[in-house]
Parts: C-alpha cells; sequence; structure tokens
C-alpha cells in the first residue's frame, strides 16, 4: 500500500469578497498561526510547515493527538494556533509555545486522503463532513473548524467584535486544488496583516536594547525589494533579544531595497550610520491600519517572526474587507 505524503496547501486569494447572500458560499474563521499538514501513515504521523518544514518537535501535542485518531492512514489541513485568554487565536502568542506557557489547538479544515482515498476532487461540503465525522471524538488539541452558511452578515459582524482576523469564504462545491491560489477560496479581513521582508534595522534610543526598528519591504513584480515602512512596536525583551541574534549574523554593507523606493523614505536624509543592512530573508509578520497612497503601512506592530514562507514569495496583498 502506497504511502502517503505532503500536499501542497491550497491557498486562498485576496479576491473581493462574495455577497453575504450568495448561498455557494460557506465561511469559517480565519485563523492566525501556522498552516500545518497533518500525515498519519499507521503509527507514523508528520506534522509539516506549508514550506514542508517539520513541526513534530515543537508540536508534539497535535501529533500525538493525530496518532490517536481511529482511521490507519489520512492527510489533513488546518492551522495550529496559541489561543489568548478569551479564546481568540494569536500569533504573536505562539511564538512563546515552544515553553509550554499557552494553549495549542490544532484546528482541522479540510480532509485530503481517508484511508486509501484521494479526496480532493470531492465537493468541500462532502470533505468536511467526512473530516467531522472522523473528528467527533478527537482528542485535544485537534478540533474541527467550524463552519456557517447561516445568517453570514450578522456572525462576520460578531466575529469583528470580538476582535477575530478576519474569515475565510469558500465555494461549497470546490474541490481541493494542492499549490493553487483559487478564486474558490477568498480571505476576508476584518483587520489588516500580511508579512513583510526585514531589510535593516536602526540604532536603539535610550534604555531600549538591540535595535531600533526594523526596516520592511515586499517583492513588486520585478522582483525589486520595495521599502514599505519600518516597525518599532511589538516586541518584548524577549522578542527583540531572538530577533536582534538573527539579524547580527546577517549585515551587509548594500541595502537590499530598490534604490527610488529607498530615496522616498527619511532613512535617507543625513547619513545612514544609524541603520544597518541585513541580508533579506526573514520574514514578519505585521499588523497595521492601512496603505497610505505613497505604498507606505501605517501604524504597524511587529507580530512575529515566520519560518514558514520563503521571504521572495512576499508580495503586497490586495486588500479584501468584509462589507
Amino acid at each position: 500500500m502506497k504511502k502517503l505524503s505532503f500536499v501542497v496547501p491550497m491557498k486562498a486569494s485576496t479576491s473581493e469578497p462574495p455577497s453575504p447572500a450568495d448561498c455557494r458560499w460557506l465561511y469559517e474563521m480565519k485563523f492566525d498561526g501556522y498552516r500545518g499538514i497533518a500525515i498519519k501513515n499507521g503509527k507514523q504521523v508528520e506534522l509539516l510547515s506549508r514550506n514542508r518544514n517539520s513541526l513534530d518537535v515543537r508540536f508534539p501535542e497535535v501529533v500525538t493527538a493525530i496518532a490517536k485518531l481511529p482511521v490507519d492512514r489520512c492527510v489533513i489541513d488546518g492551522e495550529i494556533c496559541a489561543l489568548d485568554p478569551k479564546g481568540r487565536t494569536s500569533f504573536q502568542l505562539i511564538q512563546n509555545a515552544e515553553e509550554g506557557t499557552v494553549p495549542i489547538v490544532y484546528y482541522a479544515f479540510d480532509l485530503l486522503f481517508e484511508g486509501s482515498n484521494d479526496l480532493r476532487t470531492l465537493p468541500l461540503v462532502e470533505r468536511k463532513e467526512r473530516l467531522d465525522a472522523l473528528l467527533v471524538d478527537a482528542h485535544d488539541p485537534v478540533r474541527p473548524s467550524v463552519y456557517f452558511d447561516r445568517d453570514v452578515a450578522k456572525t462576520l459582524t460578531r466575529m469583528r467584535k470580538i476582535g477575530a482576523e478576519g474569515a475565510i469564504a469558500k465555494v461549497r462545491d470546490s474541490a481541493y486544488v494542492a499549490g493553487s491560489r483559487s478564486a474558490d477560496w477568498v480571505k476576508i479581513r476584518f483587520s489588516l496583516q500580511q508579512e513583510f521582508v526585514i531589510g535593516g534595522y536602526s540604532e536603539p534610543k535610550g534604555s531600549r536594547s538591540g535595535f531600533g526598528a526594523l526596516l520592511l519591504g515586499y517583492y513588486d513584480k520585478d522582483r525589486r525589494l520595495i521599502y514599505a515602512s519600518k516597525v518599532g512596536t511589538g516586541f518584548n525583551d524577549k522578542t527583540l533579544a531572538s530577533t536582534f541574534r538573527l539579524l547580527q549574523v546577517r549585515v551587509r554593507k548594500k541595502s537590499p531595497f530598490a534604490p527610488f523606493e529607498l530615496k522616498r523614505t527619511r532613512w535617507t536624509r543625513g547619513p545612514l550610520s544609524k541603520v544597518h543592512w541585513v541580508k533579506p530573508d526573514l520574514v514578519a509578520q505585521i499588523s497595521f491600519t492601512e496603505w497610505t497612497d505613497d505604498g507606505s503601512i501605517r501604524h504597524p506592530v511587529f507580530l512575529g517572526l515566520r519560518d514558514d514562507k520563503p521571504s521572495m514569495q512576499v508580495v503586497r496583498e490586495p486588500v479584501a474587507r468584509a462589507k
């Protein structure tokens, strides 16, 4: 019997959200964590990130719970999340998950293989029904992602009020197309977040240690790194120290940013002695309030580093807000 293997995750697009009255769609929470593909082959379980990096050691409680599922072989798509005291997923909190200081949940939202059956061409609703049946007696921290298709507008409003990051709208009859960014899945954001590449950092001021702010950018269609903003908030002593250690081994003399874009920023007003450039391979998750007309972001806050996305894949994401 052929061993089940990794499936490149299907991704949601940032297209215009569907009308809440359109009955072709169902909705579920947009989780703020790490995408995780769980693969069970008999007694062997693997938990892999979207980049196929192993998460087994970091989240052993998820691996143990998947191993106890009443099926010999399966592949599940889901999100590994840390929960704050109000039960909301938090990317900042998951940075401390190794220390066992926060509760972890694996929200399973799709079943790709069950036994020897490849389910990816089945309608989404059927895959979810099979997934719910498989997880009916699942052990924590594995839980099914709850979806809804009634009172959509009211439910989205309630989700926004409790501080959820957003929702994902999915076509009820959609197939699972591995590796694609499909218009059948659409992100609906209540707040703005995305990944940015770190291209440098400034010197700290006052009593602050490590660095003052990170210089952030994204890649355009010509593979140029476009400067977007600096971020100096959202750090604690631990994340300042750990991020600074990673920056120090990446220092370089030349700016990685596109020169024309960098000229628009205040970092080139006067000498650049207080800015250190780095190899642009670190990716940060950032929340912010809006994009400005000149291509910058306002009120950025650092949420954490991502090791599950290559820096060259970081682009400016179109904004699709809930109606």
